[in-house]
């Protein structure tokens, strides 16, 4: 009798450690999430240090746009998050990239006139629409991994981003930035 339980509490705690390293679908996301943030970090540097020549920062946009674009499609191709508390668990990563993002936009906004200056308004506003772009289809892929209680929530921190990325969009739309 001794050697039965020991044995059932062996095989409940072998089955507990082999659920444990079972890679979860929100970690998938959580490292999507992350390699967007340190991208948006990047093209912020790059932003910051932009001196009249564009390339740079068009290049550190091209990057980014690659990197959303690519974790988009790995959210789409994983299995949907049902566990609640993972999906909660995501609400973190996401408003720590929305504040990376609302730092990238205001140094956006303050170097508009240089970029005009540079004449690359149109190149600008070209990346900027496929960053935005690309981020709405992230935020839908995601949106549609996690449990339909969840997705309100969901929708709605994707969107802050969206909203930041918007008001760039429109600070760089063709009657406020114009070639010098």
């Amino acid at each position: 009798m001794k050697f039965l339980s020991q044995l059932t509490a062996a095989c409940l705690a072998t089955g507990a450690y082999a659920a444990a390293i079972v890679p979860r679908d929100a970690q998938t996301i959580k490292d999507v999430l992350a390699k967007v943030q340190n991208d948006v970090d990047s093209l912020d540097g790059t932003v910051k240090q932009f001196n009249g020549d564009p390339n740079p920062v068009l290049s550190a946009s091209d990057n980014l746009i690659s990197t959303i674009g690519t974790g988009a499609d790995q959210v789409k191709g994983t299995s949907d998050v049902t566990d609640i508390n993972d999906a909660f668990s995501l609400l973190a990563p996401v408003d720590e990239l929305k504040a990376h993002v609302r730092t990238l936009a205001d140094d956006f906004n303050a170097k508009e006139p240089a970029v005009a200056a540079a004449k690359a308004c149109g190149a600008t506003r070209e990346r900027l629409d496929k960053i935005g772009s690309n981020t709405q289809t992230l935020v839908d892929n995601i949106v549609s991994k996690v449990p339909q209680s969840t997705q309100g929530i969901a929708r709605d921190r994707g969107n802050g981003i969206i909203q930041i990325l918007n008001e760039v969009k429109a600070n760089y739309a063709a009657d406020k930035c114009v070639d010098a």
